[in-house]
């Protein structure tokens, strides 16, 4: 099983962008990236200068980012309260004294809090912090009258094809991509 299928919900968990002056060069950027990484036509959107809904375009898998927030927190959440566990077990191993006197309370409380810190890691997994840069990039763009190329690479072949493809077809310092 893919470990990523773990924590998120999206068919394409990367994302790969490059900004562009014009039409022209955004269109043979975004055919170049679909025939080098062997993507669908859905995997790549060319976003133009006055774009509405920038965000939405780039992160178009609603469905899935609901499915990558219950993934995210129910799995995080559950490897905390294994490692509040497992606290509590090398804890009561070496005789910690107040583990040894109140075992019950204290597993509980390892455990709990564990749980409470997995599941805040699930809340910042699922506020996808490394896609912001990438979809401010891309918004600032489209608003100052450039045009943008996002693609939706489902794994990581594709994701290093397509983005060697922008930096191929493309202005190398605008290139971005998540993780």
């Amino acid at each position: 099983m893919n470990i990523r299928a773990l924590f998120f919900g999206e068919r394409s968990v990367t994302k790969v962008a490059a900004v562009y002056d014009n039409a022209e060069a955004a269109g043979l950027a975004a055919e170049a990236m679909r025939r080098d990484s062997g993507m669908e036509p859905w995997q790549v959107r060319i976003l133009r200068p006055g774009e509405a809904d920038v965000g939405a375009k780039t992160e178009p898998e609603d469905d899935g980012i609901w499915h990558t927030v219950l993934r995210a927190h129910a799995t995080c959440g559950a490897i905390g309260l294994a490692l509040g566990l497992a606290l509590f077990g090398v804890l009561h191993a070496v005789g910690q004294a107040a583990v040894v006197t109140s075992p019950l309370l204290a597993a509980l409380a390892m455990s709990g809090v564990g749980m409470i810190f997995g599941l805040m890691v699930g809340g910042v997994v699922s506020m996808r912090p490394d896609h912001a840069p990438l979809i401010a990039a891309t918004r600032k763009a489209v608003e100052t009258g450039r045009w943008a190329v996002v693609g939706h690479p489902v794994d990581e072949r594709q994701a290093e094809a397509a983005s060697l493809s922008l930096h191929r077809h493309g202005h190398v310092g605008e290139t971005l991509r998540t993780l």
